[in-house]
């Protein structure tokens, strides 16, 4: 026995795919946050990120080494002035050279004070007087004053340190950005400068204040985070495009298939190998439009067979009053005729009731050939509004694909109904206009017109504006019903509205003959 095909669920599938694509982006963003951040916040200054700043403190480096320190002052300016920053150099004895920042946050000074700039030692043990010499005197330790440490950039080395180097020379670690901090509405950025070895002193820290996070650019780089960014939005949403346009795609279809069925079109195109919740809903449409289509074409044969079988009792029935009319004195004739339109009203309706039935049942069967629209148009007017006022503009050579008895109805029917409602002095306009394969053929008239809110009922079977039978108003409730029958079995439709500021206006399209 065949095994039933698996079936996946739309909510299934989605979860799925859902799942899989934030999987896939955690997966990015654990990456990425790996590679930045796995020695602390502060490595983001030393990821790409950051590396306009490690370029520039180059440039620094290079730039101190080679010029006295009572010039150390101007080498900063080019860079705060193209970056609207503020630096100053932090000197291992614990104060900044230029002093240009008038107040300096505790948070920052404690960091600077504490976070000593990281130097590679030798295998052997150094002597503390060479750290000091390295670094300067601790902060608690007085030193010569600023002035005479500009005036004298370099101090000779000792004898003893000339007779006796140390065996392995001190490595420095390169430019390399501290930590960031916020305080007081601005961004510091501390950043190792190295200097040359023996030279005093041998480092410094360049010390920088922004107003925003990236620096105004020196800091950090965020183009390409934000070409990362992008990427990924970009990924993600034709990652999922084609799932949407999967299940938008079916839906549409089914909305289009509906359309059709309020239409009247019981024969939507649902067919597909869909086997989740659309495709049973798109199975159940189809099953309930065919189930829809034989019950309505079991109530119009019911109705014609029942109008057919009124016809011959109804035609015995005017025949005998014809009979017993002429047999009756002249005072008893006045019920008889009273009798006589009361038959004529029901044979009027059993024979609008036969039209509509064979208009809905004929329609697969309706066999096009090609008409004449402005011939048409002009037998229909001298046969149903003869006496009216009427302005055709149809071009000579339109010609239409049509059943012609049965367009010849729907718009013989059209013509009556504004004969009757719009009133005997109503004014018919007739246009027609042409695209690559329809005609639009509009009538109108300036009569009352129909209620708004009873506009969209009145193609449907014996429904009336005037609920009132009366031989007054005379109509049967199937004229329009009719039209549309007709048309739609000419491969039409047909629509209606309200004209301004009076009027209704019926709007055809037919297949175009070429």
């Amino acid at each position: 026995m065949k095994r039933p095909p698996v079936r996946l669920p739309l909510l299934g599938k989605m979860l799925l795919w859902l799942l899989l694509h934030l999987s896939l982006l955690g997966l990015i963003a654990a990456t990425l946050a790996y590679g930045q951040f796995q020695h602390g916040w502060d490595t983001l200054l030393r990821s790409s990120a950051g590396g306009q700043l490690r370029v520039r403190g180059e440039q620094i480096a290079a730039q101190l080494r080679g010029v006295s320190p009572h010039q150390w002052a101007e080498v900063t300016k080019s860079i705060d002035q193209e970056f609207s920053v503020q630096s100053d150099f932090w000197m291992p004895h614990g104060e900044f050279l230029k002093e240009n920042f008038q107040q300096i946050p505790p948070a920052l000074e404690k960091r600077l004070r504490t976070e000593r700039t990281p130097v590679k030692l030798g295998p052997q043990r150094r002597d503390p007087r060479d750290q000091r010499e390295r670094f300067g005197p601790p902060p608690h330790e007085p030193d010569e004053p600023m002035e005479q440490r500009t005036a004298q950039p370099s101090r000779p080395l000792r004898p003893q340190e000339n007779q006796n180097p140390p065996s392995r020379p001190l490595a420095f670690e390169p430019v390399a950005p501290l930590f960031l901090i916020s305080d007081q509405g601005r961004y510091w950025v501390a950043v190792h400068i190295p200097l040359q070895p023996g030279q005093r002193p041998d480092h410094v820290t360049w010390v920088i204040s922004a107003d925003q996070l990236s620096g105004n650019g020196l800091y950090f780089q965020f183009k390409p985070v934000l070409l990362v960014a992008c990427g990924i939005l970009l990924f993600s949403v034709l990652f999922w495009i084609p799932f949407a346009i999967h299940i938008t795609k079916y839906v549409k279809k089914l909305h289009i298939a509906t359309e059709q069925i309020a239409a009247g079109n019981f024969q939507p195109n649902l067919a597909t190998k869909r086997r989740d919740e659309l495709g049973s809903l798109g199975t159940a449409i189809t099953r309930m439009a065919q189930r829809i289509d034989q019950l309505l074409r079991g109530q119009k044969r019911f109705l014609a067979d029942v109008a057919h079988e009124l016809c011959s009792p109804l035609a015995r029935l005017r025949t005998g009053l014809g009979i017993l009319e002429h047999k009756l004195p002249e005072s008893e004739k006045s019920r008889i005729s009273s009798i006589e339109e009361d038959a004529a009203e029901l044979a009027e309706l059993i024979n609008e009731l036969l039209d509509f039935t064979k208009s809905s049942l004929t329609i697969d069967k309706t066999k096009l050939q090609s008409l004449h629209l402005p011939a048409l148009i002009e037998s229909c007017r001298l046969r149903y509004i003869a006496d009216h006022s009427c302005r055709i503009s149809i071009p000579e050579n339109f010609q239409i694909l049509a059943d012609e008895k049965l367009i010849k109805r729907a718009i013989g029917n059209l013509f009556q109904n504004i004969h009757r409602h719009a009133g005997e002095s109503a004014a018919v306009t007739i246009n027609a206009t042409a695209s690559s394969s329809n005609i639009t053929l509009t009538i109108s008239d300036d009569g009352p017109g129909v209620p708004a809110d009873q506009i969209e009922r009145i193609f449907e079977p014996f429904y009336r504006v005037d609920t009132t039978r009366t031989r007054d108003t005379g109509g049967t409730g199937l004229g329009l019903a009719i039209v549309r029958n007709c048309i739609t079995a000419c491969h039409g439709t047909i629509a209606v509205q309200n004209q301004n500021p009076s009027g209704l206006l019926f709007q055809m399209i037919l297949p175009l003959a070429k």
